[in-house]
């Protein structure tokens, strides 16, 4: 008997091939729901071919076989089989055996091991047969540009000696013996937990002897009919997770789907209990009976419409739940890849959250911190159109482009420190270079909840939480600045913030905690602070060197009466500044801010200061052709910087982002850019 057959890929040929492993009925095989979900699956990622693999020792089947099938009169033996999909539509005996007899020299070698779309073990069992299957992902789900992301990992197969790969998360329906639909969720789960070994997971016999033997009043025994919340937990707790439980009944599925997408980004799968009713296609409302209560693992989503991708024993691997006011709709394909309506409507009630046990804090307090921020910039935005008299109307619109906001997920530091490490400035500066040095260089908790804060679709800063630590301590371990000229308007805002200036915005809001120990970090950690950026980025403070006599006016140093102090971009043109001379002065104050004004009898930089300390400066002349001309002259501000080119080039691109529109700008000191 040949130890493997080969067919081509359609319902029939995979219902027949199955029933010739053990025994089963035709029709049993044919009109089974999971059967027909994966089918229509590995037909739309273009399956072509299906290899059916007679004998294979499966280690999930072996543990659940020693548990209880080995002591019933007619069990169908330790062995499984193992059917394989190929996107290849020649494979058959011929070509297979080829690459058996010659191996990797086979013509068909490459084109097989790349066409492998997966697998699914087959059970000795009469109707829940199908075992561990692993298949790929939809071709989009994440792609670059995508905004559907799924978790997976990659299970090596061996075929006969022929390496084969797929990146997946494992299924399989429950056994409704050693196994309920729980049972097979945190099986799921435990699958797309990348740390965790695939050989160290446990079967489902397993998880449902650990979940019922440590929980008081527990059934000891299989058949097993599901597993209560406890249960569930204990499980988890037997695998040595750390885990979070909540109630969703009270959360609007908004709310849901953005825990969904932290968790999902952050590679951690969520059990989703639910109850589940059947859903009216003409309403599009629930129906009142409620059929009754599951768990399924969520394992993806999808940005576009708010949908998750899930693990459903009685349905398949990637199920899509398309979002409707009471919960997620389960949607299917037809045989021509159209969408069909949908049957049943999953209404959230909990939702339980596995994590790496050295995950301490969980993710809704860096959330309300993340919002916190978020919130107080939107009203300093809202302060600073009020001021220009932008009318409420247009607010939204503006805020679209100038407000902020973040996305939340749990990293590994080294994944964090291979960002940072590939991240490329807008600007090069040997300032920006010395602040990714120290960042890379610094030391920190394995785990942290990383923000990234995101205005006009560009990361400004990422901010990384110890999820290590205790809620009360220096949670705030670092902040990384992407984009200087775009986050320094933000950090100058919460720099000052820091210092106590906007004392009353300490409320006792949620996330406050997190959020002060946010500015806490900006006040003991200068080296990565707002003040340290500038001082990288626009020169440490110079006191100027000297004043002139006519610049002291009766004992006191005169004011310049054509001072402008920019923090945000101001509405008229570059060129409205220079009324009647072709020559302004400008500096960069030691908060940021760009001073600009003229020059009076000889009365320089300082009388733009007040003689205070300030960075790096110099002057701009309005050219014969229009062009504006940008340097550091200044004596007694700018002479003594190593890197004074350097502080020049980012200052003009500072004084560009006042003025992107109307001005072409050229350092004086070295190539023009436009």
């Amino acid at each position: 008997m040949s130890p493997y057959l080969v067919c081509e890929f359609g319902k029939s040929t995979i219902s027949n091939l199955i029933k010739e492993c053990f025994g089963s009925e035709f029709s049993d095989v044919f009109s089974k729901p999971q059967l027909t979900y994966i089918y229509q699956y590995l037909l739309d990622i273009g399956a072509k071919s299906v290899l059916l693999e007679r004998e294979y020792l499966d280690k999930d089947y072996l543990e659940d076989y020693a548990s209880y099938y080995v002591k019933c009169f007619n069990n169908g033996g330790h062995k499984c089989a193992r059917l394989h999909f190929f996107s290849e539509e020649n494979v058959n005996h011929k070509y297979i055996d080829d690459v058996l007899n010659i191996g990797r020299s086979s013509k068909n070698y490459k084109p097989l091991i790349d066409s492998y779309l997966g697998f699914m073990v087959v059970r000795p069992l009469p109707l829940t047969f199908i075992g561990k299957t692993c298949v790929k992902k939809y071709p989009k789900i994440n792609q670059a540009g995508s905004e559907k992301v799924c978790i997976s990992r990659a299970y090596k197969v061996d075929l006969f000696g022929i390496p084969l790969s797929v990146e997946s998360v494992a299924f399989q329906e429950q056994d409704r013996v050693v196994a309920a639909c729980a049972t097979t969720s945190i099986w799921a789960a435990f699958h797309a937990m990348e740390w965790n070994s695939e050989k160290q997971i446990p079967s489902c016999s397993e998880i449902t002897t650990r979940a019922i033997n440590h929980v008081q009043n527990s059934n000891n025994g299989f058949p097993n009919k599901g597993l209560s919340i406890k249960q569930i937990l204990r499980a988890l707790d037997v695998e040595g997770l750390r885990y979070y439980h909540e109630d969703v009944r009270k959360r609007t599925l908004d709310e849901l789907y953005e825990t969904v997408r932290i968790h999902i980004s952050s590679g951690v799968p969520l059990i989703l209990c639910a109850d589940v009713f059947e859903y009216d296609r003409d309403t599009k409302q629930k129906k009142s009976e409620r059929l009754g209560m599951h768990a399924v693992t969520i394992v993806g989503y999808s940005e576009a419409h708010k949908g998750v991708y899930l693990h459903d024993d009685r349905l398949g691997p990637f199920v899509y739940g398309a979002p409707e006011p009471e919960g997620w709709a389960l949607k299917r394909r037809d045989a021509s890849g159209v969408w069909l309506d949908a049957e049943e409507l999953l209404v959230p009630n909990g939702v339980i959250i596995p994590t790496n046990k050295k995950a301490r804090i969980p993710y809704d307090q860096p959330l309300y911190a993340c919002r916190f921020i978020s919130r107080e910039w939107g009203k300093r935005l809202r302060q600073i159109f009020g001021e220009k008299g932008i009318p409420e109307a247009d607010f939204l619109e503006l805020e679209k482009q100038a407000g902020l906001r973040f996305e939340l997920r749990l990293s590994s530091i080294s994944d964090i420190r291979n960002r940072v490490l590939n991240h490329a400035y807008d600007v090069s500066s040997e300032g920006n270079y010395e602040s990714k040095r120290k960042f890379l260089t610094g030391d920190y908790a394995r785990l942290h909840w990383e923000a990234a804060f995101i205005q006009g679709g560009k990361v400004l800063f990422r901010v990384l939480f110890d999820a290590t630590e205790i809620p009360q301590g220096n949670v705030v371990s670092g902040i990384f600045i992407e984009n200087p000229a775009e986050a320094e308007r933000v950090l100058n805002y919460f720099g000052k913030y820091a210092e106590g200036a906007s004392a009353s915005l300490r409320s006792n809001d949620a996330g406050t905690d997190f959020f002060l120990a946010f500015l806490r970090f900006l006040k003991r950690n200068p080296a990565q602070g707002f003040e340290a950026h500038l001082d990288r980025t626009y020169g440490e403070l110079r006191a100027p060197r000297y004043l002139k006599e006519n610049e002291i006016v009766n004992g006191e140093i005169g004011n310049n009466s054509s001072l402008n102090i920019f923090y945000e971009g101001p509405e008229k043109p570059l060129s409205a500044f220079f009324a009647n001379s072709t020559k302004i002065l400008w500096a960069i104050g030691e908060d940021g801010g760009l001073l600009f004004g003229q020059e009076f009898d000889g009365a320089g930089h300082p009388t733009l200061t007040g003689f205070k300390p300030a960075r790096i400066a110099g002057e701009i002349i309005l050219a014969a052709d229009g062009r504006f001309i940008v340097s550091s002259k200044s004596g007694r501000y700018s002479s003594d910087y190593a890197n004074k080119h350097d502080l020049l080039r980012n200052a003009v691109t500072k004084i560009r982002s006042f003025f992107p529109k109307d001005c072409e700008l050229i350092d004086q000191e070295d190539t023009a850019w436009h």
